[in-house]
């Protein structure tokens, strides 16, 4: 049996100056186990306001919009993937190759894979096809031109600035959020 000690260090005041930051450390008396670190917010305001990441505090009103931004750039992604997914679809219909390698081989050669052909084929065992192995943002050059060849090069085009902006917001609303190390 083990026995563990905590030991709980004030690395300063909370952001109002009400409560304290704490550090708590906990070990184990064994030589297998490893030492468990934890932060706390020893304050109701702030433990409300404020939340800790990484040694960090983290302001959760200031995340709000990087949090709704996140979202549209993930609904956008996720349009902008069904519709990939439908040209992909469409490209392979007729598409018919000897071997599973032949199907890596042609996948490489539009670069549209990111598997290896070990990777590919432990993905056609699961159950996957050569449409569920393609990564059609990897070639964005064929992705417009299959998109061209269906006539619906308009559509690919408004989902990819779509994608585009949704990205650049996220990153941008990134950049807001409020932090502040703790030493």
């Amino acid at each position: 049996m083990s026995t563990s000690e905590t030991v709980t260090f004030n690395l300063g005041p909370c952001p109002c100056g009400d409560g304290q930051i704490a550090k708590r450390v906990t070990s184990q008396d064994n030589p297998w186990s490893g030492v468990d670190t934890s932060y706390s917010i020893d304050c109701p305001t702030c433990s409300r306001e404020w939340r800790i990441v990484h040694q960090s505090l983290v302001l959760r009103s200031s995340e709000a919009l990087f949090n709704s931004a996140s979202a549209a750039e993930s609904a956008a992604r996720n349009a902008l993937h069904n519709f990939l997914q439908f040209i992909v679809k469409n490209h392979f219909s007729d598409f018919s190759a000897p071997t599973k390698k032949a199907e890596h081989a042609e996948l490489e050669r539009l670069g549209l894979t990111y598997m290896s052909y070990r990777q590919y084929l432990e993905h056609r065992r699961k159950g996957g096809s050569i449409c569920t192995a393609s990564a059609p943002l990897r070639n964005l050059a064929w992705a417009r031109a299959a998109a061209r060849k269906l006539n619906v090069e308009r559509q690919f085009e408004a989902l990819t600035e779509a994608n585009s902006q949704a990205e650049q917001a996220a990153d941008h609303a990134r950049t807001l959020i409020v932090r502040k190390r703790i030493t």
